[in-house]
């Protein structure tokens, strides 16, 4: 019941994070339920393919649920509601979440705070591993309101930034 928060701007691999993240468990065996506020399936499945990553059999063989949702056609406590009743039906091992900023920006801080505790006490309850990502500017050193809300409850923080490896290309 251990809960990663991945954080760094567009285009630094959260998502391939998420991948990897849920990759392995199937590997072992683990079930894993992926959901996504700001991509659909069909592109969450074509970018673990380019990955190297068959999400598609792990649905098929009942391994993996993939949930697109986009925060602004439901309100977060219906998003928990939501959460909840696919981890009772589903019973997954490990949750991915991508992009909890996603949710901060559509929501007031007072219902995203809420929703952090609630998704937290959903993660202890059931004992899943989690890995939730959060999109920050480009600049480092810049912290979402996510960042300071989740911050708090996280077991670990992976910060990704871009790091210019050679500048004459």
């Amino acid at each position: 019941d251990s809960i990663v928060l991945v954080s760094g701007a567009t285009g630094t691999g959260k998502t391939m994070m998420v991948t990897e993240f849920l990759a392995a468990g199937l590997r072992d065996g683990e079930r894993g339920l992926f959901f996504s506020f700001e991509e659909s399936r069909p592109q969450i499945l074509r970018n673990a393919a380019s990955w190297g990553v068959d999400f598609g059999d792990a649905e098929r063989d009942g391994m993996l649920r993939i949930e697109s949702r986009y925060p602004e056609r439901m309100g977060l406590e219906d998003m928990l509601v939501e959460i909840r009743h696919q981890i009772e039906e589903f019973q997954p091992k490990r949750l991915a979440l991508d992009s909890l900023s996603m949710l901060d920006r559509v929501s007031s801080g007072a219902s995203f705070r809420e929703f952090v505790v609630g998704l937290t006490s959903l993660i202890k309850e059931y004992e899943l591993v989690a890995l939730c990502t959060n999109t920050t500017g480009i600049g480092a050193g810049q912290e979402s309101p996510a960042v300071t809300h989740i911050s708090t409850i996280t077991d670990a923080i992976i910060l990704l930034n871009y790091v210019e490896v050679d500048a004459s290309v």
